[in-house]
């Protein structure tokens, strides 16, 4: 976008055609000079980057006369007037070469009010002479040079980018300490190596799926063991009592399921590892008759599905402390 200056002169002839009174002849002349300020829209690119739309407006001064006039059969004669006159204007500009566009403009023009007095016969209508404003509206094609380079686009400054920094120093890796969970047998690269795997079932309140503290340090010990030996699947299998429908009952297996298979995710081992299933009520390990059995029966299983030969699979119920919290109501935790 921007501002230029504009000086314009015109010379204007307008035939008497169209006046107060019901016939007129002859002819009006005007001379004007304007100094005009436009306000042209540009772009850096695109469509407006050669076409410009503009608008704006002026002020100067107008001198009116007449030519051979006659104004319904009197005569009007040719008296001149100077007087001061403004315009609005607008139009779209098309840049050809750097210098040099085409432009279809549009300009109305008016002046103040002009006294002419040159009426010797004293035949007008107001004794002594009249006044007279003068309008014109113009539509051109016209062609405009500019001197010097066009202004370049405004562009806001932006600062230099920071220096780059260096890159950081990578920090030394320093392997996890070799920890052996429970029940786990491991060389000195922290491998599994012959043994025996106990894997403990985990108890829950009735009704519930929320992990009691004792199931929540089993299941630390599970996690352990799953991401020091990364080549272990495990499945996770919830189960109910039989206390409620065949519906409920597997919803919230499946609930139990899944809340293990979170916490197994939150302590760092992969989603591909694990698969979680509810079952229900089915699978009892206790009588469902007692309080006791039915919080054995309220728990998750865990089945390894891909054992190596040199780990044998020992599944086991879940720790008394597990049970013992299973046993509480929900409600009063």
């Amino acid at each position: 976008m921007g501002l230029r200056t504009e000086l314009e002169l015109d010379h204007r002839q307008n035939t008497l055609n169209r006046e107060v009174y019901s016939s007129a002849r002859g002819s009006s002349l005007a001379d004007s000079a304007m100094l005009n300020l436009w306000y042209d829209v540009r772009r850096p690119s695109g469509l407006l980057s050669v076409l410009h739309p503009y608008l704006g407006g002026g002020v100067g001064a107008v001198r009116t006369r007449f030519h051979d006039a006659n104004l319904a059969g009197f005569p009007i004669a040719s008296d001149q007037a100077t007087e001061f006159a403004y315009q609005a204007g607008a139009g779209v500009s098309y840049d050809v070469s750097q210098h040099v566009a085409v432009s279809l403009d549009y300009r109305r023009l008016w002046s103040n009010r002009a006294e002419y007095h040159d009426d010797p016969a004293g035949l007008l209508p107001a004794p002594g002479g009249y006044d007279h404003r003068y309008l014109a509206e113009t539509a051109m094609l016209s062609v405009r040079y500019q001197f010097g380079s066009r202004p370049a686009p405004i562009v806001q400054a932006l600062p230099p980018p920071p220096p780059a920094l260096p890159p950081p120093t990578a920090a030394p890796v320093i392997p996890p300490p070799c920890v052996a969970p429970a029940g786990f047998q491991v060389d000195q690269n922290c491998r599994i190596i012959e043994q025996t795997l106990v894997v403990r079932a985990i108890d829950f309140q009735f009704g519930s799926a929320q992990l009691t503290v004792p199931a929540q340090q089993t299941l630390d010990e599970v996690a352990r063991a799953l991401v020091l030996q990364n080549g272990l699947q495990l499945g996770i299998k919830g189960y109910t009592d039989s206390v409620g429908s065949i519906a409920a009952n597997l919803t919230l297996s499946q609930r139990r399921a899944d809340a293990v298979k979170r916490y197994l995710l939150e302590k760092g081992v992969a989603a591909s590892r694990l698969s979680a299933r509810g079952y229900g009520k089915s699978d009892p390990i206790a009588s469902n008759a007692t309080p006791e059995g039915r919080a054995k029966n309220r728990r998750v299983a865990f089945q390894l599905t891909n054992a190596p030969d040199h780990v044998r699979v020992e599944s086991r119920d879940a720790t008394v402390e597990s049970t013992e919290a299973a046993e509480v109501p929900a409600t009063t935790r």
